[in-house]
């Protein structure tokens, strides 16, 4: 439905007239208290015309908008019509304005206004819209775990949400017993296991947003693994994805090659699809038949003939 200000019927104007005899006659006189509401940041207040009145023993009839809030603090709308100084409303249709705040909060907005009470005008009355902070709150903390080896650094990222979506910063609350860790701003982190120590470790961390509220306390475990053996590769090693390398050589899915003495895992170079089958297929645990020396693939490179 669309609401509309009234319109300058015969009784209309006869109220704009008095509407501008008060404003003259009650310049200089004290402003009448209303009501004083209150509402927080982000939503939205909806008036009762109760609220205008001034404690006249009459019904209220309308009001005389004389005054409205400033547009950093919010607007007072009917529908979505912006109500302006000088509009003239009647108490249905005070009872369908809305207040909408732009603040974010800790601030008054004020509406003036003049009380219309059947042939009579009061003096010009004041409500003080109170809006409050939204209330902030905690953020959420993800537990997660992770795999390294031994002597080997594992990176990672600290999980967190904050509802009001600002930054967070983190904290160490316990830290790990078989190595340490590093958080850095953006929370990622680096856990440096001591040398030779294998098995399981964790720490735990909270996170804290720009208010000042503090997540739930979080873990993250880690497994160190022991290797096979003390096979390292010269071209993974202080990588991205050497433990991705050290765990497909552990669970003898690819071992990579040797070049001039050195062991490389070679992670540009292709494989055949052989190869890779055979890979998928350990990974999945379905047996191989110790006969099969091919993929099946038209393209294989060593296939015979059908």
């Amino acid at each position: 439905m669309t609401h509309r200000p009234f319109s300058l019927s015969r009784r209309g104007r006869r109220f704009l007239a008095l509407a501008l005899a008060a404003c003259m006659l009650c310049a200089a006189l004290p402003q009448a208290l209303a009501a004083n509401p209150e509402v927080d940041a982000g939503m939205v207040y909806c008036f009762q015309s109760v609220e205008f009145q001034t404690g006249a023993s009459d019904d209220l009839t309308g009001i005389c908008v004389t005054g409205v809030p400033q547009s950093g603090l919010g607007t007072v709308q009917l529908g979505s019509r912006v109500i302006l100084p000088g509009d003239i409303l009647t108490t249905g249709q005070l009872d369908a304005m809305t207040f909408h705040p732009a603040s974010a909060g800790g601030q008054e907005a004020q509406l003036t206004y003049l009380p219309i009470y059947g042939n009579r005008v009061e003096k010009e009355a004041v409500m003080t819209i109170s809006i409050r902070s939204k209330e902030n709150q905690a953020p959420v903390a993800e537990s997660t775990s992770l795999e390294t080896y031994k002597n080997l650094e594992a990176t990672g990222t600290l999980t967190a949400t904050d509802p009001e979506g600002g930054k967070l910063t983190f904290t160490v609350v316990q830290a790990p017993k078989r190595g340490e860790v590093t958080i850095g701003e953006d929370g990622a982190f680096t856990y440096t296991p001591k040398k030779n120590k294998v098995g399981k470790d964790s720490f735990s961390f909270t996170a804290t947003d720009e208010a000042g509220a503090v997540s739930n306390e979080a873990t993250v475990t880690i497994e160190i693994l022991k290797p096979l053996d003390n096979t390292t590769y010269q071209d993974m090693t202080q990588t991205a994805h050497e433990f991705e390398a050290l765990w497909m050589k552990n669970t003898g899915l690819f071992s990579g090659s040797q070049v001039a003495g050195e062991n490389c895992f070679g992670p540009e170079e292709t494989v055949t699809r052989g190869d890779f089958l055979a890979m998928v297929m350990k990974l999945l645990e379905i047996p191989l038949e110790s006969t099969a020396t091919s993929s099946g693939f038209a393209d294989e490179a060593d296939a015979g003939p059908p």
